[in-house]
């Protein structure tokens, strides 16, 4: 596995927002188990999975999950609360071809689009895989 160079934040200085993981203890685990420890960690918007079903597959599209703390609406305002808690769930997870992980990456970190664009992309799309 090729390492990647760390981010450079401001100054210059290192910033590990991208973390491999390859260690055959995670093999066969859910997306549940995977979820739990990664959302621990208060700057990780999403994870990205290699699993049986990218392996197997001719695209090898990874699954994306979402870390997003669903308990952080507390302080909605209740108009808001009640137009959310009147829609569908959020989608937590999709699958994303490997040359667009980096963009769809720097999308969530940057704040152009949020977990939910994204899914909605690869949703309408013919395979449900996110290309862009």
């Amino acid at each position: 596995m090729a390492e990647l160079s760390p981010a450079r934040g401001e100054g210059g200085d290192a910033r590990d927002e991208v973390h491999l993981v390859d260690d055959p203890a995670w093999a066969g685990a859910t997306a549940g188990a995977v979820v739990a420890p990664a959302a621990r960690d208060e700057y990780l918007d999403v994870v990205f999975v290699a699993d049986g079903t990218a392996m197997g597959s001719v695209r090898h599209a990874l699954l994306a999950l979402d870390l997003a703390d669903e308990e952080e609406d507390g302080d909605l305002d209740p108009v808001y609360y009640r137009e959310l808690a009147d829609s569908p769930p959020p989608v937590r997870e999709f699958r994303v071809a490997p040359a667009a992980v980096p963009g769809v990456h720097v999308n969530l970190v940057l704040g152009n689009m949020d977990f939910q664009e994204l899914a909605a992309i690869a949703g309408a799309g013919p395979d449900g895989v996110f290309d862009s």
